[in-house]
C-alpha cells in the first residue's frame, strides 16, 4: 500500500470496488436473498473507502508531545469487519427449525474484506478474491444443489383398531430409507400411538412434507415436527 495516493488512485479503487461488489452481489439478488447487488454494493465500498482513508492517514504523525492519544489508521478497517458482522447477523433468518442466511451473511463479510483489499491498492489480490467468489457462489451451486442432506423430524403416528403394527410401520419407513430411533407406543383403548425420531436424506435445504410421511397421513392420524 503506498504511502501517498493521488485522486486517480481514489477513483479506480472506488470504480472496481463497485463492479467486484455487484458481481459477487448479483448471485444473492438473484437468488431473493435478503442481500443483493445493492447492499453488497454498498459494503464493498465502503470498506474500500474505509481503506483509503486509512490510506490517507499513514503520513499522519502518530502522537504529538503534548497529547496522550496515539493514531493508528489500521485500527479503522478492523472496525469496519467488526460493524459488518451486525449487518451479517441481521441477514441470517430462523424460520421454525430452519436457519437460512448463513451464505448471504458470509458473503457480506467477504465482500467487506474485498472491499479493504481494492481500498488498499491489492488490485491483483481483490481480483482473485472475486474470481474465488464466482466459482463459490455460481459454480458450487449445482454441486450443492444436488447433495443430499440429512434431515431429523419427530413422527407420532395414530392409528385405530391396530391396524398398524410397530413391525408395519418400521416396513414402510426403511422402505422409503428413512432410519428410526427411539420407536415406542402406547394403547389407549381403540387407539395405538407411536412415536419415534426419523432420520432421512433429501437434496433441499428445507424440504416439504416427504412422500412417506403424506402416505402415512393418507391412512393415519400423523404428526410431523421436522428438528433439523
Amino acid at each position: 500500500m503506498p504511502i501517498d495516493i493521488s485522486w486517480v488512485d481514489i477513483t479506480w479503487r472506488l470504480v472496481v470496488a463497485v463492479l467486484a461488489g455487484g458481481i459477487i452481489g448479483y448471485d444473492r439478488g438473484d437468488a431473493g436473498r435478503p442481500a443483493g447487488v445493492r447492499t453488497t454494493i454498498l459494503v464493498c465500498v465502503a470498506a474500500t473507502a474505509a481503506m483509503i482513508l486509512a490510506n490517507l492517514l499513514l503520513p499522519t504523525d502518530g502522537k504529538h508531545s503534548d497529547g496522550f492519544a496515539v493514531l493508528d489508521p489500521m485500527r479503522l478497517p478492523l472496525g469496519i469487519l467488526t460493524g459488518v458482522g451486525f449487518i451479517g447477523a441481521g441477514a441470517i433468518m430462523h424460520r421454525g427449525n430452519f436457519v437460512q442466511g448463513l451464505t448471504t451473511a458470509a458473503t457480506l463479510w467477504y465482500s467487506t474484506v474485498l472491499g479493504l483489499c481494492v481500498g488498499a491498492g491489492e488490485f491483483m489480490l481483490g481480483a482473485a478474491l472475486v474470481v474465488i467468489a464466482i466459482l463459490v457462489l455460481w459454480g458450487l451451486k449445482r454441486i450443492e444443489g444436488n447433495c443430499r442432506r440429512a434431515h431429523v423430524a419427530k413422527l407420532e403416528v395414530t392409528c385405530v383398531d391396530e391396524r398398524l403394527t410397530a413391525d408395519e410401520l418400521v416396513a414402510v419407513l426403511k422402505k422409503s430409507e428413512v432410519k428410526i430411533r427411539r420407536l415406542g407406543f402406547e394403547e389407549a383403548g381403540t387407539f395405538t400411538k407411536f412415536r419415534c425420531e426419523v432420520e432421512w436424506k433429501d437434496s433441499s435445504e428445507a424440504p416439504p412434507l416427504p412422500g412417506w410421511v403424506q402416505s402415512l397421513a393418507a391412512q393415519h392420524s400423523v404428526t410431523f415436527q421436522p428438528t433439523r
